[in-house]
């Protein structure tokens, strides 16, 4: 079906992760128009342009007009961080949700998608070309239903590719009615937003035109231009203009016009910037995925001039820097084509190397803290803000391994990150770094035999068997010859779980224990925890009198230690042993306690084994359509973790309670309910495991809660909803932007959001009395 035409997919909810537009959309009707025509009959349509001409504010809109007419949502893929091609596949499972751990990427993404009805949109491709046009043209070829939409500055070379070119926004005076057109109107509303008295007039009209004009046009460069009406007059915007754009393109005639003029307006705004903001400037380039205050000023703090925060806050004046909401606050990022032109002049600047190297070692310090956060209570903390930081740890990863960093370096990070790419759904890529970094460090040493105990233990989880052997032999060799003690306890695991895979369970299990006394001698809480846990998950499946006593230890250990994680994974053996003493409400209480504390880390892996639980429980209380649909819900997580050796212990329990599910309700009914679990997306899954609301009423129906918040609220959430910023919607309603950011927080604090994209999905589901909620693409 094209998109753009109406089916019953319509009337279900719209899924995807289409960011909310936080400015207002202008123009762009003509080039909607044609992009949505081209669609009727292409299956991916590439937009290209340089970079500041809007392709990816356009690529988002036409998705967002566009997503109620495919019946899997629209996706977006943001390249822009992403500095490997071999990473795209990988990028797309985790947009789209999908947990990969040990199978190829790529084979996941056409398994996924094979009879998907969706849209992707792929952004920023132009530096991943080719890997990118791979990937699409084998997604496309399996999966009939799949539409794209990339950005890009060139053409990707795609079979069935249609290219529309983006220009920039109609700037010339062919409508003597409005002189200037949309890139007018563009910066008008973009001045307002820097100054909220500020209005395009009869006596300054003629002066804006003429920036209209002089920057062609191009999107970004006028935005960069509109803030300084903070600070000069309209006149003065286009004298200084004038003045300096003529000298700058002074040399670079062989580039195309429109580079030049963009980049000649950053140059403009690099040269009004104070001398620290604009030596802050080109130090940021340094982040990926965005920074916080924290890191910007540790890193780039070194021979600056001024202050970091005062410097940051004057790049955020003048709109060089966008401020965020991340996990801990404020959270800070570049658009790219302004972090180029600040790589270009930290190249320029001789201090690329030391930068670089700074950052390297703070992200290193941020992953050394696994070892004391992952058994604490600080691990929802860390997990998060690793999850957050993901693109700079990848960055630190990069150049540690690069000819101008230090390879042991990432040894020490892809090691300690180990927690993180077991329990976040990164197993495959966090064995790739590991084994990357061991072949550059061949030197016997306490941070390569540590390394090699992690990727032994991680190669067992994603199926490498004889690479794991290997590994695990040296190790336990090298730790041996050196007295590393913590080592030999997470040898001891891996030892274990090795003979796991062998089957001898009475080997696995007395490995076990041996893990569990020699990391409590050594101090190394993960292999305590990870052994605990595989004693009490194989002592259940086994059958073992002495299991829930075994949960118990380990429930115990987590709230010694503080930690969440752990003790959430305690909570749900607990549970499990419960429901086989048939107790099935303290079964049904202890999973969904655990459960809940999983919701609170970024998407641990763990959640599959607590929904597959409460499935048990659901069909021993004789609700076995429930059942079904849980067990449908857990097989879609669980399919895309892939996480075989979890999954082979829990299969054991799970094989034999499908078949009594699947003999009460008849195979029709039975697969009719799991299909309705396996339709479910991972936070659905979770609400029906959790007893929240049933699959039917996530699919459209609006309801109407009691929800708390106040009239104002509920207007200041309409406005949220309908994309203005706090400063526009401060203007809206003639009150600060302090006292607008407050009532937005209060908002998030009622309805138990992090995000103003969770406010815009509730507004757009709930009717609410004295406010009219609706998606932000209405």
């Amino acid at each position: 079906m094209p998109i753009g035409e109406g089916n019953d997919a319509a009337k279900s909810e719209a899924a995807g992760n289409l960011p909310i537009e936080t400015t207002s959309f202008v123009g762009r009707r003509r080039e909607i128009g044609h992009a949505k025509e081209l669609l009727t009959s292409a299956r991916i349509l590439t937009l290209t342009g340089p970079g500041g001409v809007g392709k990816t504010r356009l690529a988002l809109r036409l998705a967002a007009q566009s997503r109620r007419a495919v019946r899997h949502g629209a996706w977006l893929i943001d390249l822009s961080d992403l500095r490997q091609g071999d990473l795209v596949p990988q990028a797309v499972t985790t947009a789209l949700g999908i947990r990969e751990e040990t199978s190829d990427p790529r084979e996941r993404l056409l398994r996924y998608l094979r009879d998907k009805q969706i849209l992707l949109v792929f952004d920023n491709c132009e530096h991943l070309a080719e890997a990118t046009a791979m990937l699409i043209a084998g997604l496309l070829a399996v999966a009939p239903r799949l539409r794209v939409i990339a950005t890009s500055q060139h053409v990707l070379g795609i079979e069935g590719e249609q290219v529309l070119p983006v220009p920039p926004l109609p700037h010339d005076d062919e409508d003597p009615a409005a002189p200037g057109g949309d890139a007018l109107a563009l910066f008008e509303q973009r001045g307002k937003a820097a100054d909220p008295g500020f209005r395009i007039t009869d006596a300054n009209r003629e002066d804006a035109v003429a920036i209209c004009r002089r920057l062609d046009g191009i999107p970004l460069a006028l935005e960069l231009a509109a803030v300084r009406v903070r600070a000069f007059s309209v006149a003065q915007i286009r004298r200084r203009l004038d003045d300096t754009m003529p000298l700058l393109t002074k040399g670079e005639r062989s580039r195309p016009l429109r580079q030049r003029t963009l980049e000649n307006t950053m140059r403009w705004s690099f040269d009004l910037c104070s001398r620290t903001e604009q030596q802050l400037w080109r130090r940021l380039a340094v982040f990926a995925g965005g920074f916080t205050l924290e890191a910007a000023e540790e890193i780039c703090h070194g021979g600056l001039v001024g202050d970091v925060a005062e410097a940051l806050s004057g790049l955020v004046d003048k709109s060089i820097v966008v401020r965020g909401n991340g996990t801990g606050g404020a959270r800070y990022r570049l658009l790219e084509v302004v972090r180029q032109f600040g790589a270009a002049r930290l190249a320029d600047s001789g201090e690329k190397a030391e930068l670089l190297a700074r950052h390297c070692d703070y992200f290193r310090r941020h992953a050394l803290r696994a070892y004391s956060d992952y058994c604490s209570e600080r691990d929802i903390e860390w997990f998060t803000e690793t999850f957050q930081e993901l693109a700079n740890i990848r960055a630190a990863l990069e150049f540690s391994l690069s000819p101008a960093g230090d390879a042991h370096l990432a040894l020490q990070i892809s090691a300690a990150m180990t927690p993180f790419w077991e329990h976040e759904r990164f197993l495959l890529e966090g064995y790739g770094w590991l084994r990357q970094s061991l072949e550059r460090n061949n030197s016997a040493s306490p941070e390569r035999a540590n390394a090699l105990a992690f990727a032994s233990f991680m190669g067992l989880l994603v199926g490498r068997v004889t690479e794991a052997g290997n590994a695990l032999s040296e190790c336990e060799n090298l730790a041996t010859e050196l007295a590393l003690d913590g080592v030999l306890a997470s040898s001891a695991l891996a030892r274990a779980f090795l003979e796991f895979v062998s089957g001898d369970i009475g080997a696995t299990l007395s490995g076990l224990a041996e893990a569990v006394r020699l990391g409590r001698a050594s101090g190394n809480d993960w292999a305590t925890a990870e052994a605990l846990t595989g004693v009490s998950l194989l002592s259940f499946v086994e059958g073992d009198e002495r299991a829930a006593e075994k949960a118990e230890n380990q429930l115990r250990f987590a709230r010694e230690k503080g930690t969440h994680l752990n003790k959430a994974l305690a909570l749900w053996l607990i549970g499990l042993n419960h429901w086989r003493d048939d107790d099935h409400d303290s079964a049904v209480r202890y999973m969904r306690e655990a459960l809940t504390l999983l919701e609170r880390f970024p998407s641990s892996t763990s959640t599959a084994t607590c929904i597959e639980g409460l499935a048990w429980a659901a069909a021993s209380q004789g609700d076995m359509e429930r059942a079904a649909e849980l067990i449908g819900a857990s097989r879609e997580v669980w399919q895309a973790n892939d996480m075989r050796l979890a999954q082979s212990i829990t299969y054991r329990v799970g094989e034999k309670i499908e078949k009594t599910i699947r003999a009460a309700l008849g195979a029709d009914a039975f697969e009719r309910a799991f299909n309705r679990g396996a339709g479910l997306s991972l936070e659905q899954a979770t609400d029906l495991a959790l007893g929240r609301r049933r699959p039917e009423d996530r699919r459209g129906k609006r309801v109407r809660g009691n929800t708390g918040l106040t009239k104002r609220e509920l207007e200041i959430a309409r406005l949220v909803a309908s994309g203005l910023t706090n400063r526009e919607i401060a203007g809206e309603l003639l009150i600060s932007t302090r006292t607008a950011d407050s009532h937005v927080e209060h908002i998030l604090r009622k309805l138990g959001f992090r995000s103003r994209t969770q406010i815009v999905a509730w507004a757009s589901k709930h009717d609410a009395p004295d406010a009219e909620c609706r998606p932000v693409d209405a």
